[in-house]
């Protein structure tokens, strides 16, 4: 939101913000493509996306809650986003197959129902059932119970994990939605790095292991982050855990990801590969 609309009134669709180029280039590569619009996507990027003029504009107003002037803010929002991807939805012949509703609401703590069935009414009015709407929530604590949405799918996340953790994160998932797919729609393949810290690592063995143990349990896989990248300038977020505690993350988002900031593959985009092919296999034999 904050890169589109960076001022009150003023939006910006080319360049790095043109959004409908990218959904058009995985239409060429044959890919899908789940869309999470937000409006808050977090991502580590600063403010989670949410513009501050907001705050000067509402001095006062509640983000990520039922408060009529956010909601107003969104829909306006909304109403310049979401028709430039009408034609690229599944259900009209486009690649656009899910659409997200929030972020790991349930990890924000409101738990504001109708904001929560305001949001998703609002992207229905433009989805309008041709692509699945679905929600994304941590499989610990309340959160999938605070961030589940009436006729809404949801969805889980988490990254290494050993195999009983497996299985306990997604019966997590079928206490709160106890038919439907399983799937994991950020495995974590890294982690963020913020200033002062070594770079974080994940074992790409024990990715490859957890990877090939939800796909042979039938599970539907997202990669989070797939191709590591840069938040450029001020863009890069931060953690506030409280006084002395503000953790400010590090201008590479690099998250140790199978494909590099430079575009490479590492070691463990070889792993995942192979674990891909082979359980493709074992399923077609």
């Amino acid at each position: 939101w904050s890169l589109h609309n960076p001022t009150d009134g003023v939006y910006h669709w080319d360049g790095i913000a043109n959004i409908e180029q990218v959904v058009q280039i995985a239409e060429e590569e044959d890919l899908y493509v789940i869309l999470r619009p937000g409006p808050y996507i977090c991502a580590e990027i600063d403010n989670g996306g949410l513009p501050y003029w907001l705050a000067s504009k509402y001095p006062n107003i509640k983000v990520r809650t039922n408060d009529p002037n956010y909601l107003r803010e969104v829909e306006k929002w909304y109403s310049k986003l979401m028709p430039q991807f009408e034609k690229h939805l599944y259900g009209n012949g486009g690649k656009i197959i899910m659409v997200q509703i929030e972020n790991e609401y349930g990890a924000f703590g409101a738990c504001d129902i109708e904001y929560k069935n305001f949001l998703r009414d609002e992207t229905q009015k433009y989805t309008d059932d041709k692509a699945i709407l679905f929600t994304t929530d941590r499989p610990i604590d309340n959160e999938m119970e605070c961030g589940f949405i009436e006729n809404v799918f949801m969805t889980t996340d988490f990254g290494l994990a050993n195999f009983s953790m497996v299985e306990h994160n997604f019966k997590r998932l079928r206490e709160v939605q106890p038919t439907g797919p399983l799937v994991n729609t950020e495995f974590y393949t890294g982690w963020l790095t913020h200033w002062q810290e070594d770079n974080a690592r994940r074992s790409g063995k024990g990715l490859a292991e957890t990877l090939e143990y939800m796909l042979m349990m039938n599970v539907n896989v997202d990669f989070y982050m797939y191709f590591g990248g840069t938040n450029f300038g001020f863009w890069a977020g931060a953690n506030d855990w409280g006084i002395g505690r503000y953790m400010a993350d590090i201008t590479s988002y690099d998250y140790d990801a199978p494909m590099d900031e430079a575009g490479n593959p590492t070691e463990k985009y070889l792993m995942f590969r192979d674990v891909i092919k082979e359980v493709s296999c074992a399923f077609f034999e």
